[in-house]
């Protein structure tokens, strides 16, 4: 695309899964991009979100600002311990936690979860997330899953921001695209 000046750098993102692909990637592209073509937005799909959402993410009006924090793997458990603290639930928390996660990846809400729940064992995951999903909310955070669903919900619900990088980033390529999950594609179309 850039030696047939289709695009200029910065008319690309290219998205790849892990951080050590997205370095990769990086150093090789800084070799072929030429000085003043522009920046190319190369990152995992979490990077190339969290950068979307740290400009835009007030405007989805559900009580985040831009100075949000992302919680990692023991910051979200510590979270959901606190929040279920006094409950009895009959799965432990870092089992709720691998059923939220697995949730977000889907691209459920904990409402769709709980709707969708066939036993006790998913109601009681699904109504922990609604506890985990506000408890982050008011830390004014974000755990890996909600930089995908956010970002995705900014580009379906926000049709003045999505034009905006539709018309910059005219072409995305994606690294090992077969891994992607529903939430990563209906992203991508986005």
């Amino acid at each position: 695309l850039l030696d047939a000046r289709r695009a200029r750098a910065d008319e690309i993102v290219a998205v790849t899964f892990t951080n050590k692909a997205a370095r990769e990637m990086r150093d090789r592209l800084a070799r072929l991009v030429p000085a003043g073509n522009g920046e190319l937005w190369v990152g995992t799909f979490h990077s190339i979100c969290s950068r979307m959402l740290r400009h835009q993410i007030a405007s989805l009006g559900l009580g985040y600002t831009s100075s949000f924090t992302i919680f990692d793997d023991a910051d979200q458990l510590g979270l959901l311990t606190t929040v279920l603290e006094g409950r009895s639930l009959p799965l432990p928390p870092a089992a709720i936690l691998a059923r939220i996660d697995r949730g977000k990846n889907e691209g459920q809400s904990p409402t769709e979860m709980l709707s969708e729940a066939r036993n006790s064992h998913e109601e009681a995951a699904a109504e922990a997330y609604a506890l985990y999903q506000e408890a982050l909310r008011r830390h004014n955070a974000l755990d890996f899953g909600d930089l995908l669903i956010l970002g995705l919900l900014l580009l379906e619900r926000a049709p003045e921001i999505a034009g905006r990088y539709r018309e910059r980033l005219r072409y995305v390529l994606v690294d090992e695209y077969q891994d992607t999950d529903p939430s990563q594609v209906r992203l991508l179309r986005a």
